[in-house]
C-alpha cells in the first residue's frame, strides 16, 4: 500500500470519528431520574432530574444547594456559575418552582451529590 494513501485513509477515519464523537455530544440527553431513584445509581452517571431548590448558598467560584423531590433532598453543586445560571437559580429558590438540570452523580466524603453541568426551566407541558 502507498504511504501517501495510508495517511490519507488514516485522516479521513479520525475526521469522521471526531465528527460521530462532536454529533453524539450535541443531540445525547441523559435519562430523566426522580431524586428518590438516584441512591441506586452507580458514581460517575450522568443523569437528568428535577425538582426544587432548596438552601442555595454561593461561594466565589460555586453554588451549592439541595434539589428536592417532596420529601427527598439531594446536594447539587455548580462550578464558576454565569450571571444568567445565577439570577435562574435564585428566582427559582425564591419561587419554589421546579427546575431542570443536568449532571454527574458522585459521592463525595461517603455522601452523594450531583455535580451540575447544565440548568434550564423546566416546563410542565
Amino acid at each position: 500500500m502507498n504511504e501517501l494513501l495510508f495517511k490519507r485513509i488514516v485522516i479521513l477515519f479520525s475526521i469522521v470519528g471526531l465528527l460521530l464523537l462532536l454529533t453524539h455530544s450535541f443531540f445525547f440527553t441523559p435519562k430523566n431520574q426522580s431524586i428518590s431513584s438516584l441512591y441506586q445509581l452507580k458514581e460517575g452517571t450522568v443523569l437528568s432530574t428535577r425538582g426544587v431548590i432548596k438552601e442555595l448558598s454561593q461561594e466565589d467560584n460555586f453554588t451549592k444547594f439541595n434539589i428536592c423531590e417532596y420529601s427527598v433532598c439531594v446536594p447539587a453543586i455548580l462550578f464558576n456559575p454565569s450571571n444568567n445560571q445565577t439570577n435562574l437559580l435564585n428566582d427559582y429558590s425564591l419561587n419554589k418552582k421546579q427546575i431542570k438540570l443536568t449532571g454527574q452523580y458522585k459521592t463525595y466524603m461517603d455522601n452523594p451529590e450531583i455535580i451540575v453541568y447544565k440548568i434550564e426551566r423546566y416546563d410542565s407541558n
